[in-house]
């Protein structure tokens, strides 16, 4: 789900976009960002995120003299924010009102309230309702928000886990509270995000995902099946375990942020002879 506006002009200047929303932490999330110089791109699309603030961050994209901004259902309200100053710079400097995908046409000075914060509202309760529903019909085990930072898993025991969360904030701003913290909870480069990695098996043709692990590191581990356990030497013992097992062997270090990601505090150099000894029931060869 999804709501997209337009402004129709010619291809505008990318310096007087950015210098027409009035905001000074607004990043990019593709890795290389257009010359400022330049007019915007023909068949370009762009996604921008406001850091500790956005979810989905909003799409912006330029074709056949058409600007166009969307927005993700469960963005947050600052994503919104971000979309309608997209629209409003582009449309002051085209002279043009802005057009919804109901049909709506806007001025940029009334595009705010004709969709304000009612609105943003009943879009996420909306999409929300969707996620509720997909878990209740069990039509999927988990469902992947693309996040502007990292995915967002959602599945039955975070649903379960959001119902008793602080009773004093709406289950959709409890949802959206974890969506947040999942995009930033490495802010302060405390956690090291791990990669994950996708290994086939030339006999069978099989992949399974897996990651490494190793001692003295924080970890965000991503959604992943397996967990290679590595020392740093190379002739150092590897074992690799699956993931599910991790609380186990590790009670009180690990702890899931969504459906699949989970943090885990370090384990110690010294610790390390022990926790490879109590994987050893848990490991698989093949």
């Amino acid at each position: 789900m999804s709501f997209s506006f337009t402004v129709r002009t010619s291809a505008p200047d990318y310096r007087s976009v950015l210098s027409g929303l009035g905001l000074k932490n607004v990043r990019l999330v593709e890795d290389e960002e257009p010359a400022r110089s330049r007019r915007w791109d023909e068949d370009s699309v762009r996604h921008f995120y406001r850091p500790g603030k956005s979810t989905r961050g909003c799409e912006v994209s330029f074709e056949n003299d058409e600007f166009s901004v969307r927005i993700n259902t469960l963005a947050s309200p600052e994503d919104y924010g971000l979309a309608f100053r997209y629209l409003t710079s582009v449309a002051e400097l085209a002279g043009k009102k802005i057009r919804g995908e109901d049909g709506s046409m806007t001025s940029r000075h009334d595009l705010e309230d004709a969709y304000g914060p009612e609105w943003i509202q009943s879009e996420n309760e909306g999409g929300l309702q969707v996620v509720r529903q997909m878990m209740v019909d069990q039509e999927y085990d988990s469902l992947q928000l693309v996040g502007c930072i990292r995915p967002f898993y959602v599945g039955p025991k975070l649903m379960a886990e959001l119902e008793h969360e602080d009773s004093s904030l709406s289950f959709l701003d409890r949802f959206m509270k974890r969506f947040r913290y999942v995009q930033y909870v490495d802010a302060d480069d405390r956690y090291y995000s791990a990669n994950a990695m996708v290994v086939r098996k030339d006999d069978t043709g099989n992949e399974m995902r897996i990651s490494a692990f190793t001692y003295d590191c924080d970890y965000l581990l991503p959604d992943v099946e397996w967990l290679m356990l590595v020392g740093h030497s190379k002739d150092a013992e590897s074992l690799r375990i699956p993931i599910d097992i991790l609380p186990k062997l590790l009670p009180g270090r690990c702890t899931r942020i969504d459906e699949k990601q989970m943090l885990v505090e370090r384990v110690l150099q010294s610790e390390w002879s022990r926790l490879l000894r109590a994987s050893e029931p848990y490991a698989v060869d093949d």
